[in-house]
């Protein structure tokens, strides 16, 4: 009779493995680090996690995302940001600090910034593409890019070896650490997100480090019963945060609609120092944690806010898929 394999205490099949599951506050103090590139989801924009990197004031970083916040720009510890649409970049006091040299932005297109990311992931140290040909991004007056720190790293164009096609190369993003909120976690790591990808999956599988935010802390057994849903394996995530809607001040789907309230109070309050200075004493430096952030809502909005935000139609596929592969015997 064949001997039962025994796995090693490493093993990603054990079933034993110890939990990930941390407070905000100590995923980040242990997983982002001073100097980081860090990205933040797109579809899935972990804002709470965004506030607790405010809050601890973590340095120098770089942001890379398809749409970015300009949150930490503004809060000094974010000088650099590789992105397609900085939200709120048309802030009067953001560009006043702009045109300073405070900042320096690489623009790029949505599409562009996901491929890289997919090189990302996939180990390669650039991608082709035909999407910046006859744009401006490839003209004198913007390459290199004024106001820009890659200078002729952004971009490189050549002929095809293969057809002779003119193409533009650009070079792989990974990301020190990515945290992105999705649907459901287990302690383990594994996580399941659904909605619009976007980039978001690329964006995990190239980082160097993962700390998800969750809706809901799941059995494992939920998500095994269901595995085309997980985006991400636990073994390569290395923190997990229970956060409900810690989307805010943007929606996820299946679960709450965006916050008009809070993203007026926060894209409005970041056009000015002193709008700045509240959007802080309001739902960063005021707020200790995300639980404090969800009062605070309460307390603004008003009470039962924060419910009314919830989803309320839902639907269902008319014929769910089904997993199975023994036959009858």
């Amino acid at each position: 009779m064949t001997e039962p394999v025994s796995l090693p205490p490493s093993s990603p099949l054990r079933r034993d493995r110890p939990s990930k599951l941390l407070s905000a506050r100590e995923a980040v103090q242990r997983f982002v680090h001073d100097g980081d590139s860090v990205f933040f989801g797109y579809t899935s924009w972990a804002g709470g996690l965004e506030r607790e990197v405010a809050r601890q004031r973590k340095q120098n970083l770089t942001s890379l995302a398809t749409v970015g916040s300009i949150l930490l720009p503004l809060l000094g510890t974010c000088p650099r940001l590789i992105t397609s649409y900085a939200l709120g970049a048309q802030s009067p006091w953001f560009l006043e600090r702009y045109r300073a040299g405070e900042f320096e932005i690489e623009d790029y297109t949505n599409q562009t910034i996901a491929l890289m990311f997919m090189a990302g992931a996939l180990g390669m140290p650039f991608v082709p593409t035909k999407a910046m040909l006859g744009s401006d991004y490839l003209a004198p007056d913007f390459y290199p890019q004024p106001g820009g720190f890659l200078g002729e790293n952004k971009l490189h164009v050549m002929d095809s070896p293969f057809d002779g096609e003119r193409v533009v190369l650009l070079p792989a993003l990974r990301p020190n650490v990515s945290c992105v909120h999705v649907q459901w976690a287990d302690e383990e790591g594994n996580a399941a997100f659904w909605g619009g990808h976007g980039e978001v999956r690329w964006g995990l599988w190239a980082s160097e480090r993962v700390i998800i935010s969750a809706e809901e802390i799941v059995p494992t057994s939920v998500l095994r019963s269901d595995p085309h849903r997980v985006t991400i394996p636990g073994f390569m995530v290395d923190a997990v945060v229970h956060m409900p809607f810690g989307s805010l001040p943007w929606g996820l789907p299946g679960y709450y609609n965006a916050s008009g309230a809070m993203q007026y109070d926060f894209l409005g309050g970041m056009r000015t120092e002193e709008g700045f200075k509240q959007v802080l004493d309001t739902w960063v430096d005021g707020c200790a944690d995300h639980d404090a952030t969800l009062r605070r809502y309460e307390e603004r909005y008003g009470a039962g806010s924060l419910d009314r935000l919830r989803a309320d139609r839902t639907w269902f596929p008319e014929r769910p898929i089904r997993y199975g592969w023994r036959a009858a015997q």
